[in-house]
């Protein structure tokens, strides 16, 4: 608790709103924090070009295997030897879990790559800092080359060779078994996994499932994984309710002498469902955003709302991977006896891409938030009432607790009060928060020029209401039929940035061929019959699926950790034939 306490105590500092911080400003190593790390599981470490990764993501209390839920983002990255960020993935963390995807395309060269995890917080630790794997990319397209290459020792390598035999390893536990209803199945035949023996402790667990082929190659020479130890100048901040986006405010002229300090900011994710937050900056200049929201944009909008914004620049603090010098790359030979296992295994993954239109999975729609200031808006949907052709015209003859007054022949927004009482009365010169699209106005010339029959619909709150630091007289917001307030002038105080788009859960096609006979004109040549990383464990668990056209033996792999941190692996074998 006094370790929770610490962090929040920390956060909550004025001085120490932003996602790093120079580790000067602590006294890092007198303070006891509750460090996580993370921990990645795949459905292989071994794939073609046109393949896809499948993997889960653990968040752990560090050196523990019990779930952390401190941070509520995760992060996934490929690398390449070249330090080239092959993709880098945001993921929402679900009581410390979360599990993705990835494509591999067909312009990257066979090498070995690293699959790493991290969070904000755990980049702090100064041992496992982010989780990293080996991952061999095979692609038979395009000459491989290891020019450029990060080599740690000229003579390391890894060789991907045939194995001599298929040898496999039923793993048991002593808690339960995987059992399958049949050892062998033709191709395209229902399957069933039963696990017999659930107590419940392991139904108090996450697990995935996957089941896939076993292939007839193996990784030899592998190097022991270096220690990735990570001594940072930075000290990251958790990302405790949600992904932070913070930078800085700089005065334009280096010598300036204008002040950084309480600078207001707002920072708008355009788009249907859009993102407004408002900030501050503290002594530094310092600012951050916290979003906890869903949504799926991949740029925002921040801005300066003082009167001397022309004055400052934007900063924003670089989130990027910095420990390349902690991963060690290994040069990948293939050998020629695998040949024929590549050619066969490239063949059927070019039919399963001819066919990917007809196996797409299905992405699970984040559930939509509401504005900020639901439910007590007034909305009038123009489309209701008889349509004008200026702004002006339709407060007029629409809006009935707004109004477009001139002063000091400038046009400004006002909140029409009915109530007249007292605190309204005290509060009738402040000025409403007006949106468009979610970006807030600051001149309003800029909608009053607005041609209204583009406008979608106008919300209205007509009673003083308190945003970030600031009260204002109401809100006025303004939502047009894009969406993304195209047309708009963009001050020289307005900044553009690049976003990750957290990425979407997933259910992984599977085909049924009892229920659609129209599949079986399809080819099926599947190499991953089924991975499912959101397996909950019951005394009835059972799950199905069907195999392919693919025949040889597969491996049935369940694996995860119990809520007390127990480490469960159990492994079932059967076999497809023709």
């Amino acid at each position: 608790m006094k370790k929770v306490l610490l962090i929040l105590l920390i956060i909550g500092s004025s001085s120490l709103l932003q996602a790093q911080l120079e580790k000067s400003d602590l006294t890092i190593k007198n303070l006891q924090f509750n460090a996580e790390e993370s921990f990645l599981q795949s459905n292989t470490d071994i794939y073609l070009a046109g393949e896809t990764i499948f993997y889960k993501v653990f968040n752990f209390v560090k050196n523990s295997k019990q779930i952390s839920t401190t941070s509520k983002v995760a992060y996934v990255e490929l690398i390449s030897p070249t330090e080239k960020t092959i993709f880098k993935h945001k993921h929402r963390l679900e009581n410390g879990i979360t599990h993705g995807d990835f494509f591999i395309p067909s312009n990257l060269k066979t090498n070995n790559y690293k699959l790493i995890a991290y969070t904000n917080w755990s980049k702090n630790n100064t041992n496992n800092a982010f989780y990293q794997q080996d991952i061999y990319i095979i692609n038979p397209y395009i000459a491989s080359s290891t020019n450029g290459s990060k080599i740690n020792e000229d003579d390391s390598f890894v060789e991907i060779t045939k194995k001599s035999s298929i040898n496999v390893t039923k793993i048991e536990s002593n808690s339960f078994q995987l059992n399958t209803n049949k050892n062998k199945y033709s191709r395209r035949e229902k399957v069933i996994i039963s696990a017999k023996g659930i107590n419940e402790t392991l139904t108090k667990g996450s697990y995935s499932l996957s089941v896939r082929r076993i292939d007839s190659i193996e990784v030899i020479g592998q190097l022991d994984s270096v220690s990735n130890y990570s001594e940072s100048e930075l000290f990251y901040l958790p990302e405790l309710r949600g992904e932070i986006i913070s930078g800085k405010i700089v005065p334009k002229i280096s010598a300036s002498t204008i002040p950084i300090n309480n600078i207001d900011l707002s920072l708008t994710i355009p788009g249907k469902d859009y993102i407004f937050k408002s900030a501050k900056t503290n002594m530094q200049g310092q600012f951050f955003f916290n979003l906890h929201e869903n949504y799926s944009g991949d740029h925002a909008n921040i801005q300066i709302l003082n009167q001397d914004r022309t004055n400052y620049n934007i900063v924003m603090d670089a989130f990027e991977f910095n420990h390349y010098q902690h991963l060690s790359f290994s040069k990948l030979k293939l050998n020629s006896k695998i040949k024929e296992w590549l050619k066969k295994k490239s063949i059927h993954s070019q039919i399963e891409n001819a066919y990917f239109s007809t196996k797409t999975d299905r992405s699970i729609s984040r559930k939509a938030h509401k504005p900020f200031y639901h439910p007590i808006a007034k909305v009038y949907m123009l489309d209701d009432f008889t349509r004008f052709n200026t702004i002006r015209e339709t407060f007029i003859e629409i809006i009935e607790d707004a109004a477009v007054i001139d002063a000091n022949n400038n046009p400004e927004f006002k909140i029409i009060n009915y109530g007249n009482t007292t605190t309204t009365n005290a509060l009738t010169n402040l000025a409403p928060l007006v949106l468009f699209d979610g970006l807030l106005i600051q001149d309003n010339e800029d909608i009053i020029a607005y041609s209204a029959k583009k406008i979608k619909s106008i919300s209205v709150v007509a009673k003083p209401y308190v945003y970030g630091t600031k009260v204002y007289s109401g809100v006025i917001s303004f939502k047009s039929k894009k969406e993304n307030f195209n047309g708009l002038s963009k001050p020289d105080s307005f900044k553009d940035i690049d976003i990750l788009n957290p990425q979407d859960n997933k259910a992984y096609y599977q085909p049924n061929y009892e229920k659609n006979t129209l599949l079986n004109r399809i080819p099926d040549y599947r190499n991953q019959l089924l991975w499912n990383p959101t397996i909950t464990l019951n005394t009835n668990s059972q799950w199905e699926f069907y195999t392919s056209d693919n025949v040889g033996r597969y491996e049935v792999c369940l694996e995860g950790y119990t809520n007390t941190g127990k480490h469960i692996l159990i492994k079932e074998y059967f076999d497809v034939e023709n």
